[in-house]
């Protein structure tokens, strides 16, 4: 690799990556001046710390990815867990082989440095790196080929019994389990950070990346036990579950505190989150903008009478008997029944719609930051929109209307802002991206109306898309905290993104950026004689770029286990 210059003043640097999924300092900060976050607290207060913008979508798939290459999705091609087949409007799982250039790890391993990568997402199949990987979400279990080495999930298994790399049961979480679950969630994480700590002492490493998970994954179902403006809030079960979540940061901090523990002085400690979390209405959280383009004749579908309420039942059978059935009595069914069970499955709003006359779409995974995709001739398999002229006419005329969509109870926009995608991707992959983003408003995410008019229900049912089991979302805004022996002391920082950490990383280990990332170094968390006496480098060339082997890797049977997860994780339907 041709350089201009390696920075050789910082050779020795080591970097540990902490990653809270879904943290929020709108959590940490109540929790730390109560004196509940100690390890948190001192990387605050001896470090730097500010909010840290994510991707749009803001969902995991996206942000990881654009985290660990510095990158927008336009150029490392992942914008979320799944994409359409090629000439198809149906999806598949992506994997790891689907990001389209070197992330972190791939840039450290080809320097010389060792890596220890623990669940991230998206890292099935895990890669052949310089040191180990122990893949993340979307791995189809223990029995895959979840390690590199191969031979490291044997040392595994046979040293940590009974590893879970994802939780199955949040959706069917009621007050009956609460406990259950937040004993399950809490182990877990123990254990996967016991891991990270036997890698960390059995290996030589430069980058240690460890993903934990729980918060996200309780923050989506158990928010409304804190929130008294929440719907589904009920005082005599808030009095016994209202901690739940601020129990579980107090059990990353935990976390946190072992893995820093036995860190030297030549160590920077980089804690974040891919996004933020808040409350979300668990009505009518969400703009169904297929409804939405169906009213203003944009969507057809071939039966116009029932096909919303197919799908409506066919999803209330499936959550009922998730949430009401014994698993031994699901599992029988499975087996009598299999038929039944395919045909509610596989029954979908994209089998019913109507593509001959259909001019837009919304995929159902993009309901967080909703993405329209316009039904293009020659693009899709059955386009009618032309591209040129009546594609920019129909894009202008989408995002002139909704940017009028108010809520329907508080009367303040639906969203921020409606985006075309080249204005928000730059990249060889942006053709891979919805035609628009839509950037939600956190007030049509959470009302903060406890009780619906009833007069208002048939109007919300329509423009509305019920959460269900629900009441907490996803928000742009993540976290961002460094600390370490070059690191400022007390600095409040604004403006990061999560696309300037890798670079920052790079900065840190003393190796220099490649010019086409997207993020920055972030210089205001280091000193200025610093800065001076170890300037930033480049890479002469764009030589960062992956061979990307579009093959798919996943069985079918990996494919229904991982649809599952997502469906439990409320990404797909």
């Amino acid at each position: 690799m041709l350089v201009e210059n390696i920075n050789s003043k910082n050779p020795n640097q080591k970097v540990i990556v902490i990653g809270l999924d879904a943290a929020t300092f709108d959590i940490i900060n109540p929790l730390k001046e109560k004196g509940l976050l100690p390890n948190i607290s001192k990387l605050i207060e001896d470090g730097v710390s500010g909010r840290l913008l994510s991707t749009l979508p803001y969902t995991s798939a996206p942000a990881w990815n654009s985290f660990a290459t510095g990158k927008n999705p336009g150029k490392h091609g992942i914008y979320g867990f799944s994409e359409y087949k090629t000439n198809s409007y149906e999806i598949q799982i992506v994997n790891s082989r689907k990001r389209k250039t070197k992330a972190i790890w791939n840039i450290l391993s080809d320097s010389g440095k060792k890596v220890i990568i623990m669940n991230m997402p998206t890292t099935y199949p895990p890669e052949n790196i310089y040191g180990c990987m122990v893949a993340g979400l979307l791995t189809p279990g223990t029995e895959s080929e979840f390690t590199f080495p191969e031979e490291l999930k044997k040392t595994l298994l046979k040293k940590f019994n009974n590893y879970t790399i994802e939780y199955p049961y949040l959706i069917s979480v009621d007050s009956s389990n609460v406990e259950e679950i937040l004993r399950d969630l809490s182990d877990i994480e123990v254990k996967r950070t016991e891991i990270a700590q036997y890698l960390m002492n059995s290996h030589k490493w430069d980058l240690t990346l460890v993903v934990l998970v729980a918060l996200d994954r309780i923050q989506h179902y158990l928010w409304h036990h804190m929130e008294p403006c929440h719907p589904k809030y009920k005082k005599e079960t808030a009095e016994l579950f209202g901690n739940a979540i601020p129990y579980m940061y107090q059990r990353m901090d935990e976390c946190i505190g072992r893995l820093i523990q036995a860190l030297d002085d030549k160590t920077t400690v980089i804690l974040l989150s891919d996004h933020g979390a808040g409350p979300i209405d668990n009505f009518f959280p969400y703009l169904n903008l297929n409804n939405w383009l169906l009213d203003h004749g944009l969507l057809h579908m071939q039966d116009k009478s029932s096909s919303f309420k197919l799908i409506e039942s066919k999803r209330n059978i499936i959550r009922f008997a998730k949430k009401y059935t014994p698993l031994w009595l699901r599992n029988r069914f499975k087996i009598l029944f299999p038929e039944v069970r395919n045909k509610l499955v596989t029954l979908n709003f994209h089998a019913l719609i109507d593509w001959s006359q259909t001019k837009a779409y919304v995929r159902e995974e993009d309901y967080i930051s909703p993405g329209i995709r316009i039904n293009v001739k020659n693009r899709e398999p059955e386009g009618v929109v032309s591209p040129g002229e009546e594609y920019e006419s129909l894009r202008n005329i989408i995002i002139q209307k909704l940017a009028q969509l108010t809520h329907p109870l508080t009367g303040k926009k639906a969203f921020n802002k409606v985006y075309k995608r080249e204005d928000v991707y730059k990249g060889d992959y942006v053709e891979d991206a919805p035609d628009l983003v839509v950037e939600w408003s956190e007030d049509a995410l959470f009302s903060k109306i406890k009780q619906y008019d009833s007069s208002n229900m048939e109007k919300m049912e329509k423009i509305f898309k019920p959460a269900k089991e629900k009441s907490g979302e996803h928000r742009r805004a993540g976290i961002f905290i460094a600390y370490g022996p070059n690191i400022k002391k007390g600095k409040i920082v604004t403006d990061a993104e999560i696309i300037d950490i890798a670079p920052t990383i790079l900065y840190i280990m003393g190796l220099p950026v490649a010019r086409e990332m997207d993020g920055r170094v972030l210089t205001e968390i280091f000193g200025s004689s610093y800065l001076k006496d170890n300037p930033i480098n480049f890479s002469a060339f764009s030589d960062y770029v992956k061979d990307s082997n579009t093959k798919q890797i996943y069985k079918k049977e990996d494919i229904e286990k991982i649809k599952k997860r997502l469906r439990n994780l409320g990404y797909l339907d």
